[in-house]
C-alpha cells in the first residue's frame, strides 16, 4: 500500500473506531440506567400499594417489586456484556490504527496510555465488575438466594443451547 491508501484506511478506520464507542456508550448507559431504575421501584413508597401482588415465577412465588428488582440486576448483567462485546472491536480497531500510525511515523493513538498509580493499572470495566458483586449481593438479599440462583442458572443454560449448537456453524452464519 502506498501513503495515502494508509492515510485513507486510517481516516476511514478511526471515524469507525470514534462512531463505534458513541454508539456503544450511549446504547450502554441507556440498558445501564434501566438496570437501576427497576430496583428504584422496589424502594419507591408506590411500591407498596402498586406492586402488592405475587406472581409465579419458575418455581416460586415472588413479589412483583422483587422480579423488578432481580430484572433489573439481569439487565445489569446484559449491559455488563454489551459492554464487553463492542470493548473488544475498540481493541482490534486501535491495534490496526497503531500499526498504520507506526507506518506512517504517527503517534496518535500510541499517545493513549492507561492511567495507572505506582505501576498499578486502572481498568473501567473492574469497576463495573465491583459494583456488579455489590448488585448481585443486594439482589440476593432482596430475592433470596434460591430464586437468584436458578434465574442465572436458567439464563446460563438457554445462552449455551446457542453456543454450544454454534459448533455446527460457519463462523458467520448470519453473513451468507
Amino acid at each position: 500500500m502506498n501513503r495515502e491508501e494508509l492515510k485513507e484506511e486510517y481516516k476511514i478506520l478511526s471515524n469507525l473506531e470514534m462512531e463505534t464507542a458513541k454508539f456503544r456508550y450511549a446504547t450502554f448507559i441507556a440498558i445501564l440506567s434501566i438496570s437501576f431504575v427497576l430496583p428504584g421501584l422496589y424502594f419507591s413508597k408506590s411500591s407498596e400499594n402498586s406492586y402488592n401482588s405475587y406472581i409465579d415465577f419458575c418455581l416460586f412465588k415472588i413479589h412483583v417489586s422483587e422480579l423488578l428488582f432481580l430484572l433489573g440486576f439481569i439487565l445489569y448483567l446484559f449491559a455488563l456484556f454489551y459492554y464487553w462485546w463492542f470493548h473488544r472491536y475498540s481493541h482490534i480497531y486501535r491495534k490496526r490504527l497503531k500499526e498504520l500510525e507506526k507506518k506512517l511515523g504517527w503517534n496518535i493513538y500510541s499517545l493513549r496510555k492507561r492511567p495507572t498509580v505506582k505501576n498499578m493499572k486502572f481498568h473501567f470495566a473492574w469497576s463495573l465488575y465491583s459494583i456488579g458483586i455489590v448488585y448481585g449481593l443486594m439482589t440476593i438479599r432482596v430475592v433470596d438466594i434460591v430464586p437468584f440462583s436458578l434465574t442465572l442458572l436458567v439464563l446460563i443454560g438457554l445462552y449455551s443451547i446457542p453456543l454450544i449448537l454454534s459448533k455446527c456453524c460457519r463462523e458467520e452464519s448470519l453473513e451468507k
